[in-house]
């Protein structure tokens, strides 16, 4: 399908957002975050409402780097409750002299979810974007209905709809967008958090693109992972790659890769080939439970 909506990084995370170098350092230290090593996760009612009660008013604040602009932007993701379901926000700004460049560019994410019992994980029934560069807004919004077993979308620029169209799910398949994918990761959904596992998470089609690769690296690969984390890096801090849509992070092959800690929270992230910008990297600055 043509679809002419566009995705800026969420400079995180995925979590730019997440996340969203050469000639630059990075903060010296990262905080501590990963008291205690990374815990396999696993899916039962007991341990889903226990983690979702983990997840609320969560707040996760990231410094985002890019070239030789060292916090250059902040991000942060949330998560909360919100009638009978829940919602999860991540949002990224460039601040200072890159604000400036930019237009003060700020980029909003947000999953609406609710939680289904018998499956036990959280379903994503909108997801919004907006996009403000200066005063110009631009805004997507996806809809998906597994009663009728179909998404919808539609894309506005300066208020005004560009784009819109359904398509059907097709038999089996569930939709996750980058937001309900994170969270149903942490709950354990799409299998343990083992060292080695690779996996493959469907997600709304892009340009062609409809599937996120995941790989937990083993340790050994993890410790080759070193130089790249750079300092402050904890062997028990889990690394994992993640290949996206491309059109998501406009890059050039959807390659990010991330460190979760205690709690699979994201440590710090990196997406690949960032087309003009390179290497972006965020790392996490503080957080609020």
């Amino acid at each position: 399908m043509a679809l002419t909506r566009r995705r800026f990084i969420p400079l995180l995370i995925i979590f730019a957002a997440s996340v969203l170098q050469a000639g630059y350092v990075l903060p010296e230290t990262v905080p501590n975050v990963n008291p205690e090593p990374v815990k396999n996760a696993g899916v039962g009612g007991d341990f889903a409402a226990q983690a979702i009660s983990d997840f609320l008013d969560e707040k996760l604040e990231y410094e985002i780097s890019f070239l030789w602009f060292k916090k250059a932007a902040t991000g942060s993701a949330s998560f909360s409750r919100e009638g009978d379901g829940y919602k999860a926000v991540l949002q990224a700004e460039t601040r200072g002299f890159v604000g400036f460049v930019t237009g003060h560019r700020k980029h909003i994410y947000v999953s609406h979810m609710k939680f289904d019992p018998e499956k036990k994980k959280l379903r994503s029934y909108l997801f919004e974007r907006f996009v403000t560069i200066r005063k110009r807004e631009e805004k997507t919004l996806n809809w998906v209905d597994y009663k009728q077993r179909s998404f919808a979308w539609k894309d506005y620029k300066k208020g005004d709809l560009v784009d819109e169209g359904v398509e059907p799910i097709p038999k089996g398949v569930e939709y996750e967008d980058i937001l309900s994918a994170y969270y149903n990761f942490r709950l354990g959904v799409f299998g343990p958090a083992e060292r080695g596992r690779k996996f493959q998470v469907n997600t709304i089609p892009e340009k062609g693109e409809s599937v996120i690769g995941v790989n937990i690296t083993s340790e050994e690969e993890a410790e080759q992972s070193r130089k790249l984390f750079g300092s402050g890096y904890d062997e028990d801090l889990m690394h994992i790659k993640v290949r996206v849509p491309r059109v998501i992070f406009r890059s050039k092959k959807g390659e990010v890769d991330v460190w979760v800690g205690g709690r699979m929270r994201p440590v710090k992230g990196i997406v690949r080939d960032y087309i003009g910008f390179g290497d972006i990297r965020c790392a996490l600055s503080g957080w609020d439970d």
